[in-house]
């Protein structure tokens, strides 16, 4: 009825950003070399955030975890800050720590970071879709994880997204070498309808969350 009475009239679905400080976001979107695609911020532009990338070695996953944890804890309640990871419990680089006993003194003292009395929550990406923190990590980004994502069909630079976005304040990615921010094969991008400016709706982020939550993740 509206369309016809006006045939010229142009949708727009308006999204405001509620959840993630201004500045972390725009930090993100250029890291992932993705578009911004909201309206306007619910937090001042000056609100205090960061995004800190960790270029890790093999082998040094878990010290680097460690003491981006240490890090994150001068500022967060360990309630606070999340730990992720696009694999889930029996293959995350935390999972499989957790599986076996600490070989050392900082093994240890990760452990207990993680387990203790007051413990860091660590899960998938996808558990944590429609969930935020004030501080995350993001683990196991790595070639190995972006080929499992080009293998299930799924856009890694999506799953970075959504991973990267829990964060309220401050997110921490621990890189391993080599590994992309985009895939040449990431086919979960939507390209908007002549006409139509989309601001708001199903991003491609959730849409990559929602067709990995039905596949079985190890």
């Amino acid at each position: 009825m509206v369309s016809s009475a006006y045939p010229a009239l142009v949708h727009a679905r308006v999204r405001r950003n509620c959840r993630v400080a201004p500045r972390l976001l725009q930090a993100i979107s250029r890291t992932l070399a993705r578009p911004l695609d909201h309206s306007s911020d619910r937090m001042p532009t000056s609100t205090p955030s960061s995004l800190q990338v960790d270029e890790v070695a093999a082998g040094r996953e878990l010290p680097a975890l460690l003491s981006a944890l240490k890090r994150l804890g001068e500022c967060y309640d360990p309630e606070d800050i999340v730990v992720l990871s696009p694999f889930g419990p029996q293959s995350s680089l935390v999972g499989r720590f957790l599986a076996r006993e600490p070989a050392n003194m900082e093994e240890r003292a990760l452990r207990e970071l993680l387990t203790g009395e007051r413990p860091v929550a660590w899960r998938s990406i996808f558990k944590a879709k429609g969930l935020d923190a004030p501080a995350v990590v993001v683990t196991d980004v790595t070639v190995e994880a972006a080929a499992w994502a080009d293998e299930h069909n799924l856009s890694w630079n999506d799953l970075l997204y959504v991973g990267m976005t829990r964060a309220r304040y401050a997110c921490t990615v621990l890189r391993g070498e080599g590994a992309p921010w985009r895939l040449a094969s990431d086919w979960m991008h939507v390209p908007h309808r002549e006409g139509v400016r989309v601001l708001g709706g199903a991003s491609p982020a959730a849409v990559a969350a929602a067709a990995v939550a039905r596949r079985p993740v190890s």
